[in-house]
């Protein structure tokens, strides 16, 4: 079965949270990103996750590695560690796998995220689904699989709350 648990609008400032099951509707700050994560995440960092780009690869490469057509490079920065992994697809190198991890009052929290189903999207490649895995005190998984894809357009999406929706 297909159920949609949720339904987001995300904007620069703010995000609009759906929850379709619940009924209930929640209008946060973008800086609530940082809240529930208890990371520096920005609207940049989540447009790179929808996008497909690497997070947080600024900070020192500690390793790095070739193996025919994988790189694999471990980078340390001032709050993660990031692991990346990049294939070699028809001459293209396209994002395999990124896992940032976080250490800090006793506790290690892991972000992995897997991207795969690669899909031509004008002149780029674009990976048409995503496996995000969140471990801190509990393990979350999230899957994104996207039908269409559009850049640098005017996009219309119908986002409209139900009046039998409560606020929260």
């Amino acid at each position: 079965f297909a159920i949609e648990g949720f339904r987001v609008m995300i904007r620069p400032d703010s995000l609009v949270l759906m929850d379709k099951l619940k009924h209930v509707v929640m209008r946060r700050s973008i800086s609530y990103l940082e809240e529930i994560a208890q990371l520096p995440i920005s609207f940049t960092d989540l447009q790179n996750i929808i996008i497909g780009n690497p997070l947080f690869t600024k900070g020192k490469v500690v390793s790095y590695r070739h193996i025919r057509n994988r790189w694999f490079a471990s980078l340390k920065g001032d709050v993660f560690k990031n692991f990346i992994v990049v294939i070699s697809n028809n001459r293209k190198l396209i994002l395999k796998n990124s896992r940032i991890e976080n250490e800090g009052g006793g506790r290690k929290r892991t972000c992995a995220i897997e991207y795969s189903n690669y899909t031509p999207v004008g002149d780029i490649k674009i990976a048409a689904e995503r496996k995000i895995e969140l471990v801190d005190k509990k393990k979350i998984e999230v899957k994104l699989q996207f039908r269409d894809c559009n850049f640098n357009q005017h996009v219309t999406f119908p986002f409209s709350i139900p009046k039998s929706y409560t606020e929260k």
